[in-house]
């Protein structure tokens, strides 16, 4: 996804910009106003290596084994997207 596909987002992609320096940035919001969209044209205009982690599927009272199981999905995914 580009930056033209998004229609007035240019506050929220400085803002990640700004924020590069910060090892982890967690964006959150109500469903469906492009959190995914805004995040996805950010990665690809920064050659920063970066894991994408969706954590949905925790529950409310959730263990470190649970987020590890994430964790270690979202590191084995992008292994496989470098792998040729």
């Amino acid at each position: 996804m580009k930056r033209e596909d998004l229609f007035d987002r240019e506050q929220e992609l400085e803002d990640l910009h700004n924020n590069l320096d910060v090892p982890i940035l967690v964006i959150t919001g109500v469903r469906r106003i492009g959190k995914s969209s805004i995040l996805n044209v950010f990665l690809n205009e920064i050659s920063y290596p970066s894991i994408v982690l969706d954590l949905r599927a925790l529950r409310n009272n959730y263990g470190l084994k649970e987020f590890y199981e994430i964790l270690s999905q979202g590191i084995c995914s992008k292994l496989e997207s470098l792998s040729i």
